[in-house]
């Protein structure tokens, strides 16, 4: 049988254990220190996402966002396509136009200008609106569950909430001052 340590080595034996370890945390601290304002930037960025959610969680967030996007660009195509058989339709059939323009237009019956690039970078004043039309495609019109809208507003809120900072965080509203929209639409 082992025999027991004397009080003497083990305060020796933790006393050299404590050393190493502030030893390590000393060396830590040095190379932490070593790094420019960006490397350290870059290596906050990168540990948020890894630590921030699951990775599968991440990966399919990710999936999700892309689909959207790629439902954006048919879809603005497929309307744009509909908008001018329509066009077409009317001057075949040599009815005036002016009645369409003379009705009152309520709001979200025209497509808005920027409306192909909302999920592209920064959220933009339609941003709001392509999310919810996809998430009406995929709950209404495809049948899937609620957790499918669940799952595309989180992708989404997880992506605005990491960029530029705080400034997609929060309320969505437009800051008349900067002239933009701000906060988490």
């Amino acid at each position: 049988m082992p025999k027991a340590l004397s009080t003497k080595a083990r305060k020796t034996k933790t006393t050299t254990t404590s050393a190493s370890k502030q030893d390590t945390k000393l060396k830590k601290k040095a190379t932490n220190t070593k790094k420019c304002y960006w490397e350290i930037v870059a290596d906050a960025k990168e540990q948020q996402e890894r630590y921030g959610k699951a990775e599968k969680t991440t990966e399919q967030y990710k999936a999700a966002m892309r689909r959207n996007v790629e439902w954006l660009k048919e879809f603005v195509q497929e309307a744009g396509e509909a908008e001018k058989l329509w066009e077409e339709t009317q001057q075949l059939l040599e009815e005036s136009t002016e009645d369409c323009k003379d009705k009152e237009h309520t709001l979200g019956s025209e497509m808005p200008l920027d409306f192909d690039t909302a999920l592209d970078g920064a959220p933009t004043e339609a941003t709001p609106q392509a999310i919810t039309l996809y998430m009406y495609q995929k709950c209404f019109v495809e049948n899937l569950s609620p957790a499918t809208a669940w799952h595309i507003v989180s992708g989404w809120k997880m992506v605005f909430n990491n960029m530029a900072g705080d400034k997609y965080r929060g309320r969505w509203h437009e800051d008349r001052e900067q002239n933009e929209w701000v906060g988490n639409p």
